[in-house]
């Protein structure tokens, strides 16, 4: 869904529309043929790599603080550190 820079969302269209995103995300995961999983460490990521465009690949990496919930993810051309949030609540799921 792309939206005009110069449009403001609704809260509810908003988390309609991170939902939609976190449900791409999850099906391209789940389908992805190609899925190697790091082994379970201080860094765990997921890479996912398809037939079409073996060049393409997307990296997922997470890491949690005790008592805390978070992820974030690391820029693999700047490798600066892009994001963190905490718990996901996806209704119906």
């Amino acid at each position: 869904m792309h939206m005009p820079i110069d449009k403001k969302l609704s809260k509810v269209d908003t988390l309609k529309t991170a939902i939609e995103y976190i449900h791409q995300l999850h099906a391209m995961i789940a389908d992805a043929p190609n899925v190697s999983t790091a082994q379970p460490s201080h860094n765990p990521c997921i890479t996912i790599s398809t037939q079409d465009d073996p060049c393409a690949k997307l990296t997922i990496s997470w890491h949690r603080k005790p008592m805390e919930y978070g992820s974030a993810f690391r820029d693999q051309m700047t490798g600066a550190t892009k994001a963190s949030c905490s718990k996901v609540w996806i209704p119906g799921v």
